[in-house]
């Protein structure tokens, strides 16, 4: 799950810090792949945390937590577009926000092999 975060940031800065033609493709392509992957992920994870009784409501606890700040998309894509006169701001900012999740979920990584080791 860390390596789709940290990849999905590298892209956007690929797609903030250049205007060739390929990049942006190359970045788009690893964006995507990115994006469906962590997005396929996040029922199995749940499903991890759960039992099957709970798992509707706390996937649908999890699709609405990750929605509610979606709303603000359309707001903040017009601020940097006609505030600022770009995209490339948004571009860095989202890639920091991935950076620091894919930190996060290196940090979750570690502390599980950790608890695993420690353990046995």
């Amino acid at each position: 799950m860390s390596l789709h975060f940290f990849l999905w940031a590298v892209s956007f800065l690929l797609l903030a810090s250049t205007d060739l033609y390929p990049f942006q493709i190359v970045s788009s392509i690893i964006a995507g792949w990115s994006n469906g992957t962590t997005s396929t992920l996040v029922p199995v994870f749940v499903m991890e945390l759960v039992d099957a009784q709970e798992f509707s409501f706390c996937f649908g606890l999890v699709t609405l937590t990750v929605v509610i700040p979606l709303c603000t998309r359309p707001v903040i894509i017009g601020v940097f577009r006609d505030t600022l006169g770009d995209y490339q701001g948004m571009l860095f900012f989202l890639s920091a926000c991935l950076a620091l999740s894919a930190l996060l979920w290196m940090w979750v990584f570690v502390k599980e092999r950790w608890r695993e080791h420690n353990l046995h």
